[in-house]
């Protein structure tokens, strides 16, 4: 029996903060602890989720050939959806670590 996650490949920081957020989601649900705390944790874990989303979205590959061979770049290039999930992001993971920081 092989490993599945042994071809995952983190090339970019985007990645890891894609997985990073949903591996924080599915791990918010794993701890038995107080609801609020639970659903600020997994509310916080989806802003970090959205953010790398919409990096991803927004650094698109771009192959060219060249003489040599085939040159790949991830230039950032912003689309719509990128930056609103990008700002949705961030804003929910900000106020969710506020949440979370003074929580009563």
């Amino acid at each position: 029996m092989s490993n599945p996650l042994s071809n995952m490949k983190i090339e970019h920081w985007w990645h890891a903060f894609t997985i990073l957020g949903g591996a924080g989601m599915i791990g918010a649900f794993a701890f038995h602890s107080d609801r609020a705390i639970q659903r600020d944790a997994f509310f916080a874990f989806f802003g970090i989720f959205l953010f790398g989303v919409g990096q991803w979205i927004n650094h698109p590959i771009k192959q060219t050939l060249i003489p040599g061979g085939i040159l790949t770049a991830h230039h950032r290039h912003s689309s719509f959806l990128g930056i609103c999930f990008e700002l949705l992001g961030g804003i929910i993971f900000v106020a969710e670590a506020f949440r979370i920081m003074f929580a009563k």
